[in-house]
């Protein structure tokens, strides 16, 4: 059994900490206002299709260094899970500050100072959901093994609906502006999103905490 995080990790690294239910960590306004002013003025500047591109090609990245073919189709032939929602082609972009992703690697960091087997790399995707999207139940590590917990960070927390669900445990979460959400990867903590109502569109970072290869 690897590192276990635990409200200590996030105290010593200088944050305020709630843990919600045992493993649950919330983490108030980790993300910086000059972090979410940057990444805000991208999603303002950004297409349709800025949105559409990304999550393919991160998707297509995915199951070629994971599993080792070069096409969807391979992957499905060969029974391997991809994706949680196929109608999340148009939801994924590349964030652009690079100073932002540096500063959120860097302070997410400090949090796994004594878990010398878990790595953090990098904060690098947003995602969006708008009206009628849900994001389907899944355990990340059921996809990616190597996957121990999933953080989420919010740009916004003004939408209707979009609450993070925990059904095994009855736990739901409606994020605020800034909040970080952190939680193992493991069947106890299957978890979705409910779907977004009328109103703000829903923004998030969802980063992963990796067991290191040894």
């Amino acid at each position: 059994m690897g590192s276990v995080l635990t409200a200590e990790h996030f105290i010593n690294a200088g944050l305020e900490v709630e843990e919600i239910y045992p493993g649950i960590f919330v983490v108030p306004d980790f993300l910086t206002e000059q972090e979410v002013k940057s990444i805000q003025a991208q999603i303002d500047g950004m297409s349709e299709k800025d949105w559409s591109t990304q999550y393919e090609a991160s998707l297509l990245e995915f199951i070629q260094t994971q599993y080792g073919v070069s096409t969807f189709e391979e992957a499905e032939a060969k029974g391997y899970k991809m994706s949680v929602d196929s109608k999340w082609v148009d939801k994924n972009a590349t964030i652009k500050d690079q100073e932002a992703s540096g500063s959120i690697f860097q302070r997410f960091n400090s949090v796994l100072a004594d878990t010398p087997d878990l790595e953090f790399q990098g904060a690098g995707s947003l995602q969006r959901q708008y009206e009628g999207v849900d994001l389907n139940y899944h355990v990340d590590s059921e996809s990616n093994p190597s996957v121990a917990y999933a953080a989420v960070m919010y740009i916004n927390g003004d939408f209707n609906g979009g609450e993070l669900h925990f059904p095994k445990i009855d736990v739901r979460f409606k994020p605020r502006a800034r909040d970080l959400i952190v939680f193992p990867s493991s069947d106890e903590y299957l978890h979705g999103v409910t779907p977004v109502e009328a109103g703000p569109t829903r923004y998030a970072i969802p980063t992963f905490v990796h067991y290191k290869e040894k």
